[in-house]
């Protein structure tokens, strides 16, 4: 247990048994939520288990069943923790406007060079949804280059994209003018 409590992945070595122990499970994903990743099939369909360790990281929803992949509190719960945990949701959570638009919105907390903005694992519908789309450019400037081209040339998006760059001041007249052109 106490090389559990040092490191979640140590899960990895545990005997089938111990996999599909709760205490033991919970010490590890405690400790890392990726440790998700060794757990028994039962406990990764488990959402009390499932939503802890998407809570300690977000992207252990890649180890998560297909069902609790499709659940709401799991992915909320992935999605605070991690916005760009949206990859690993269902293809059915992909297109739901409420729960890219949580993501889009919660982008802002994991906006470096190293993250994808949450836009990207959204699907195509979405990517196409003006709403969507502004809120996403508000909150990870970068987002701009996984929106739609249809709204990539709106000037809503270009006006709210250009909003996030304070060391470039363009007037609106001149990006409607740009835009529709």
């Amino acid at each position: 247990t106490a090389a559990i409590t040092e490191n979640g992945k140590a899960l990895n070595y545990a005997s089938d048994e111990l996999k599909n122990n709760m205490t033991f499970v919970t010490a590890a994903i405690t400790e890392n939520g990726k440790a998700l990743k060794y757990a028994s099939d039962e406990i990764r369909n488990n959402v009390k288990f499932v939503t802890a360790a998407v809570s300690n990281d977000g992207s252990a929803l890649e180890y998560a069943s297909k069902e609790l992949k499709n659940n709401l509190q799991v992915v909320t719960a992935a999605l605070t923790q991690n916005a760009t945990a949206l990859e690993h949701a269902s293809d059915q959570l992909k297109n739901d406007e409420g729960v890219v638009t949580i993501a889009v919105t919660l982008d802002s907390k994991n906006q470096n060079r190293f993250f994808f903005p949450a836009l990207n694992f959204a699907s195509d519908e979405m990517k196409n949804n003006e709403r969507v789309v502004t809120i996403a450019v508000k909150n990870h400037l970068h987002a701009w280059m996984f929106a739609s081209e249809n709204m990539r040339g709106s000037v809503g998006v270009v006006l709210a994209a250009s909003r996030q760059t304070s060391n470039v001041d363009i007037s609106q007249e001149f990006i409607v003018a740009a835009v529709t052109k």
